[in-house]
């Protein structure tokens, strides 16, 4: 969500080769800022325009810290041999293939929508993973003369822009024209409850020019892909017909399951969808592994964080403010009289408001927050991210692991005390509810907020998005990344071993924290997330004993719920404090 959204366009000349009735797109692309509806038209002019390289986020083809629209364009001229194909003859289209763009897209061709992924703000939706096919109909298709594609593209934060994949066109080809769908049926979020089974479902569509028979596996594999069973039913599917094929499976242990369902035809055409499935989620039940020290370690932290001055220093910045809400950079000390800096957002009049503590991502710089009118926000970048560098700043990758020898020594001790002085300056704002205190982030940020909710009862509601850093043994096992930073420091520290790792990891696990939140907990989760799998978000939020929800979104990676949540995070969290009109 921002309020200034800045524009950019990109432009391809494309020379293509024709290979097996496909047209690669060429590597020469060109620049320009801005969002204009014009740039959609085939007889726009765009020759002023910069060159770009695509294949990367706009971060790393010269455009840092850059978020907002884009657009792309594509000139190509398609043969008219193509028309002749079986395919094209029935079908009567083309496939545009684009790779994932990130965030969102919108795609024309010659001037007509084609396709769209995603939702553009205010109703922003990312789908920041998802590949893009898109149809072109043969009668928008301009034969043997220059054809323009155009791609809008919305970026609401980190990389941006068609950044994986070789775009081309071709010839719908039986993989395009078979489809694999799971139908979700009751259980809309991919769950399955403790005890019942798992019922796998998928549908068969089958848009080609054949029947199909063949075989139909399910395969289902654990989270350290383990094969558990394969199961196999034999299948025949007329053409332009679907079909259903419905498997039972019942795990031996909650957690989370790699499905896959792999269509075999006799003439050995392949297709295969997978995707996770929980089950039994809410009795996840890992083990705490606190040390005997681990409430004095915590206290000892705050003590000490409370004899450290915070000196508090808020300078107004006009030029960040908007029409009903001022914008101020604040600073302040924290432990080890860390300096760290964040953005204060507070309505012009009335109060005393609501406040939030917005928390970073790994890696992620905090902006200011001016789309609330109702709220107090305090986007806080916590030590070694955005503009709170200037003491401490092990870049990235290297903070997970900075000062990991020690407890008392591990970055996120201080990270984790930035958080409790960030709630200690919104108590000091007189135009601040000092009662109605929340904390929301994403990832870290997420994990910022069992963090802040366990340490500081001044906290009123907890709102984690797809939260980080927890179950750290489990967590290494089931996912690449961040297991290989950590394993990577112990090959290179020979001295310290991976027990004394789990040690010091162990007073920083949100699960081991988890247990002290007393206020309403409001969770989300992305089923399909390998970044910070369900499994160790609900390693932590099984742990809570306060009241509490969670919101899984089964096609959703680490993105989580996107919009959609965003905006019952708020209501939910307006709800609790009494601010709803209902």
């Amino acid at each position: 969500m921002k309020t200034n959204i800045i524009s950019v366009l990109f432009f391809l000349c494309v020379n293509f080769s024709l290979s097996f009735a496909d047209i690669f797109l060429a590597k020469e692309w060109r620049f320009n800022k801005g969002d204009n509806l014009k740039w959609l038209e085939l007889k726009f002019n765009d020759k002023n325009w910069q060159n770009i390289e695509i294949k990367k986020i706009w971060e790393d083809a010269g455009f840092p810290n850059y978020d907002g629209y884009g657009w792309y364009r594509i000139k190509v001229n398609i043969p008219s041999e193509l028309k002749e194909d079986p395919y094209v003859i029935n079908k009567k289209y083309l496939i545009l293939y684009l790779g994932a763009i990130d965030d969102v897209d919108e795609t024309f061709f010659n001037g007509r929508l084609i396709g769209k992924t995603g939702e553009f703000p205010p109703s922003y939706e990312t789908k920041w993973a998802e590949e893009r096919f898109y149809k072109i109909p043969v009668d928008i298709i301009k034969w043997d003369k220059d054809n323009v594609i155009a791609v809008r593209v919305y970026d609401g934060g980190g990389g941006g822009g068609l950044y994986k994949g070789t775009p081309k066109i071709h010839v719908p080809v039986w993989n395009d024209l078979v489809l694999l769908k799971p139908d979700l049926g009751d259980n809309k979020d991919g769950t399955f409850s403790y005890g019942t089974p798992m019922v796998l479902s998928c549908f068969i569509s089958n848009d080609s020019l054949d029947d199909i028979n063949g075989k139909f596996l399910c395969i289902i594999r654990d989270e350290t892909n383990n094969l558990l069973i394969s199961m196999t039913n034999f299948i025949t599917v007329i053409k332009t017909k679907c079909t259903n094929i419905i498997f039972q499976y019942l795990p031996s242990k909650p957690g989370l399951y790699n499905v896959s369902f792999k269509l075999k035809t006799e003439d050995n055409k392949q297709k295969i969808f997978s995707m996770y499935y929980g089950y039994g989620l809410d009795h996840i039940d890992s083990q705490l592994t606190r040390e005997k020290d681990f409430k004095i370690f915590w206290d000892k932290t705050r003590l000490e964080l409370s004899k450290i001055s915070p000196k508090f220093n808020v300078i107004e910045k006009p030029e960040l403010s908007v029409k009903g809400v001022k914008v101020y950079l604040v600073e302040m000390k924290s432990l080890d009289d860390v300096l760290i800096r964040g953005w204060y957002s507070v309505p012009e009049s009335g109060g005393p408001f609501p406040a939030i503590l917005q928390l970073p991502g790994h890696s992620v710089s905090l902006s200011p927050v001016t789309w609330f009118t109702d709220f107090a926000v305090l986007a806080l970048n916590i030590r070694g991210h955005g503009n709170s560098k200037d003491s401490v700043n092990p870049g990235f990758p290297g903070y997970l692991v900075y000062g990991l020898e020690n407890e008392y020594k591990y970055i996120y001790r201080g990270a984790y005390m930035d958080c409790i002085r960030g709630v200690d300056f919104l108590v000091s704002r007189k135009e601040v509810d000092p009662k109605r205190i929340a904390v929301e982030g994403a990832s870290q940020g997420g994990a910022l907020c069992f963090v802040t909710a366990a340490l500081d009862p001044r906290i009123t509601l907890c709102a984690p998005d797809v939260p980080f850093l927890s179950d750290f043994k489990t967590y290494f096992k089931i996912t690449g990344w961040p297991g290989f930073e950590f394993k990577n420091y112990l090959k290179s520290h020979p001295e310290f071993s991976e027990e004394k790792m789990y040690r010091v990891l162990s007073y920083f696990d949100i699960m081991n924290l988890a247990p002290w939140i007393k206020c309403p907990v409001f969770m989300s989760v992305g089923l399909q997330d390998r970044v910070c799998p369900p499994t160790i978000n609900f390693a932590a939020f099984n742990k809570v004993t306060s009241k509490k929800e969670v919101r899984v979104y089964p096609f959703a990676q680490h993105e989580g719920g996107g919009e959609i949540h965003w905006k019952q995070k708020f209501e939910w969290i307006r709800k609790n404090f009494g601010m709803s009109k209902e």
